[in-house]
């Protein structure tokens, strides 16, 4: 963390530690003197000596397994790396479910073999009138609220599609909303292939 050995020897870490994080840090040390012998762990931002905050995760334990009185251990690791990627991950995240939220298209995941749906955007209402959550709990919903001249038809399409190889294509076809009407969509099929196992989504 920048600093030399002798500037931290006899220097109390909790100096160093950011001022919010503290708290539960102490916390945690607290639990771990409660409980010799047993390891805690936690993460916290510390100062670096260049003066940023670099996140870190400690675990320690008591240097006797029955009291904590000979003084504890603690190992640990520089994981500023670590946050800044699930940091990363996690604005990437938000903003594909916000645009997948103002999209008039409903995005949906299944299996090419069964037709059950594994996953389904959460616009599904707005657009077909049932929740995800709908779709979900029940895997051939899809199916059975197909027009009926429509079912046969796509459901044939799909496995032709599959047979011969194509990694994608778009089918028109009715689907019956929760008020009982008839919607006409236009779908776009992209399969995925396992190259392991050969199921196909």
């Amino acid at each position: 963390y920048g600093y030399d050995q002798e500037e931290l020897l006899g220097r109390s870490a909790f100096e160093l530690l950011h001022p919010d994080d503290a708290p539960p840090v102490v916390a945690r040390l607290a639990d771990l003197v409660a409980h010799p012998g047993e390891t805690r762990s936690a993460e916290f931002r510390f100062l670096h000596k260049d003066g940023h905050w670099v996140h870190i995760e400690a675990a320690g334990t008591t240097l006797s397994p029955t009291t904590a009185q000979e003084g504890v251990v603690v190992n640990s690791r520089d994981i500023t790396d670590r946050k800044r990627t699930e940091m990363r991950l996690r604005e990437t995240t938000r903003f594909l479910e916000n645009l997948i939220d103002s999209s008039p298209g409903v995005i949906f995941r299944g299996s090419g073999e069964t037709f059950h749906t594994t996953y389904i955007s959460p616009n599904a209402r707005a657009v077909l009138g049932y929740s995800a959550e709908e779709f979900l709990a029940d895997p051939r919903l899809w199916v059975e609220r197909t027009h009926p001249d429509d079912r046969d038809r796509v459901v044939a399409l799909i496995d032709e599609a599959m047979r011969s190889g194509k990694v994608q294509f778009t089918y028109e076809y009715r689907f019956r909303n929760r008020n009982e009407e008839y919607r006409h969509l236009l779908a776009s099929v992209r399969f995925e292939r396992d190259p392991e196992s050969g199921v196909t989504e």
